[in-house]
């Protein structure tokens, strides 16, 4: 691994006959231009939040007029966003559009967009709804990774996961094998992901001869099955773009491809500058990364700092959950409140069905997945046994609201603003937050997790955090980082951040011996 910092002045430097610089009226920052000016064959920018990622993959594009450029994006949302805004020399698309385009097309009628175990285990003739999601997630797993084949490997999460017995793993992966053989044959009945057909695709080994530079954008949210594909593509130059620390999707797959191109020689670019937040929002985010990711690059806060009289914007609630936004939304019955990603986000019509189904009322239960089974008992059962989380929220929401609900539920319906500007109150979970932010930010109670974070990193002072552990950290990050002008933490950070040093003692006690040190961070209490 080669770890670049450009020296102060760099800007202006660049070797004869190198391509052109992107427009004069853009203005880059000393990091960014040195992403933009670099040619090694890899290059991984790492760019903290409000760094400007998108703006420098802009301009490393621009740079390059001649060059025909991939750039892939996480999803479809970001991909027409740069097709409309990126130069014409670039080509926009998700991993997943580029294999339905050479094989997902064949499997068109097979795609489901929801996998569900009930289905699959229909479909396979399967009995047992735990043996049915356990083969599920070993197939995930199988999907994600490198792997050409399925092997005991895929069932090492699983077995503790579901608590398999060694007969019940070698069942999982027949069936698992059996399955993925029938996935392969276009027209069979069974339902195939869209993770399969990218698998498919991936298992080719497909070479992207047309273009001369890959961008990929969100690294840090790879899957290892697209970071291998970007791997092989040797014949182009390519540009790893992302925040380690917004890893958040760990649930669905991805992983921090950064990282493994790190390991293989890349050339790595640091961009700490943000113009998003001032210094005050910096140290809490380089307090926590850090303390929990011993993370020694510091984040320079370059943008706005609070103002006293900050006019009538709404303020951001975020929630680590559906079950949080739920409650903060309930508090005030949705009023004046804007949903990001729209109000039925929250999936209002899907808990409906389940507080039919507690009820008894099968009958207007309108979810088919709901109304396939027999009774809310057996609801509960099967989600307790599948570990489908999506259920166990729900049923914990209709426990702690019971016959309120459908009061709620439409209360919030009647009340939801269409656009932020007409808001007084904004609610988006973490996730949905990402590649957002606000002037003003508060954090939801339901960020819990620092507790088990720091006992984990007092007990074991020189290991890197589990990946659970991991993701909550990046996540509580992610939230922390959306605010430009204030960020009001919920109880728990206030309380983590305003003991710091207590808690930087604690750690030199338990023997760390490379923990960055951090200025005091000003939370108030």
């Amino acid at each position: 691994m080669t770890l670049l910092a450009p020296p102060p002045g760099s800007i202006g430097t660049r070797t004869a006959g190198a391509a052109p610089r992107p427009p004069a009226d853009i203005s880059f920052d000393r990091y960014q231009q040195a992403v933009i000016d670099c040619d090694a064959p890899v290059v991984v920018a790492k760019a903290f939040a409000g760094a400007g990622k998108t703006t420098t993959a802009r301009g490393y594009a621009s740079a390059r007029p001649e060059a025909k450029i991939l750039y892939v994006c996480l999803n479809k949302a970001n991909q027409m966003e740069a097709a409309a805004t990126f130069p014409p020399n670039v080509e926009a698309r998700t991993s997943h559009s580029l294999a339905y385009g050479e094989i997902g097309h064949r499997f068109k009628s097979q795609i489901v967009h929801s996998w569900k175990a009930r289905a699959f285990a229909s479909e396979m003739s399967i009995r047992d709804a735990r043996i049915a999601a356990s083969t599920q997630s070993l197939l995930t797993q199988f999907f994600h990774s490198r792997d050409r084949e399925i092997e005991e490997i895929h069932a090492i999460g699983i077995k503790e996961e579901f608590s398999l017995s060694d007969v019940d793993v070698g069942n999982c992966i027949s069936i698992a094998r059996l399955a993925w053989s029938r996935m392969q044959t276009p027209g069979h009945l069974i339902g195939i992901p869209h993770d399969a057909y990218l698998k498919m695709w991936a298992l080719k080994k497909p070479v992207l001869s047309k273009y001369t530079h890959i961008v990929l954008d969100e690294a840090q949210d790879s899957n290892p099955v697209t970071a291998e594909v970007i791997e092989r593509q040797r014949h182009a130059k390519r540009l790893l773009i992302g925040d380690p620390h917004q890893s958040i999707y760990l649930f669905r797959g991805a992983v921090n491809a950064m990282e493994h191109f790190e390991s293989i020689g890349a050339t790595v670019l640091p961009m700490p500058n943000t113009w998003r937040f001032g210094p005050e929002i910096a140290d809490m985010a380089n307090t926590l990364l850090g303390f929990f990711k011993m993370e020694s690059t510091q984040i320079i806060g370059c943008g706005p700092v609070r103002r006293k009289n900050g006019g009538v914007s709404p303020r951001a609630v975020l929630a680590r959950t559906n079950v949080g936004l739920f409650a903060e939304a309930a508090v005030v019955q949705g009023k004046d409140t804007h949903w990001i990603g729209g109000v039925e986000s929250a999936r209002l019509d899907l808990l409906l069905s389940a507080y039919s189904l507690y009820c008894g009322k099968k009958s207007i239960v309108t979810d088919p997945v709901m109304a396939s089974y027999p009774s809310w008992s057996a609801y509960q059962d099967d989600a307790e046994a599948t570990r489908d989380t999506e259920a166990n929220i729900l049923i914990r929401m209709v426990n702690d609201y019971r016959h309120d609900l459908p009061k709620i539920v439409s209360a919030l319906r009647s009340n939801a603003v269409p656009t932020q500007e007409h808001a007084k109150l904004v609610l988006s979970t973490g996730h949905r937050a990402k590649g957002l932010d606000w002037d003003r930010v508060t954090l939801a109670e339901d960020f819990s997790s620092l507790g088990k974070c720091l006992a984990e990193r007092l007990t074991n002072p020189h290991q890197r955090m589990p990946a659970a552990l991991e993701q909550e950290i990046n996540l509580l990050y992610v939230a922390l980082t959306r605010g430009r002008l204030e960020v009001t933490p919920n109880r728990e950070t206030h309380d983590f951040l305003r003991k710091i040093s207590t808690h930087l003692n604690a750690l030199v006690e338990a023997g760390a011996t490379n923990q960055p040190s951090h200025p005091s961070v000003p939370v108030g209490g």
